[in-house]
């Protein structure tokens, strides 16, 4: 502020020019703030996005991981019935 007070000392040329660049500086600090603001905003509703998206990849490993688990105990149990069965046949 101490800086234009001394303008009024200044020649009037100058004084506008000074002015007219301070204007400009506040409209491209305001511009920034409100680009700030979208960002934000933005960032956000990306992070709720990428929450979302790593619950179903997890819910999605969890399901492949039981039917993964699920194939195996079935392969088991059909391998002891086999083996039962052979059992069955080579005791009859």
């Amino acid at each position: 502020m101490a800086y234009f007070a001394k303008l009024s000392s200044a020649p009037p040329g100058l004084a506008k020019e000074v002015e007219g660049e301070k204007n400009v500086l506040t409209t491209r600090i305001s511009f920034l703030e409100n680009t700030i603001a979208k960002q934000n905003e933005e960032f956000v509703s990306l992070k709720r996005e990428l929450d979302q998206a790593t619950r179903q990849v997890q819910s999605i490993a969890e399901k492949a991981i039981e039917s993964s688990s699920g194939k195996q105990t079935l392969k088991a149990i059909n391998e002891i019935a086999m083996q039962q069965a052979g059992k069955l046949r080579s005791d009859e």
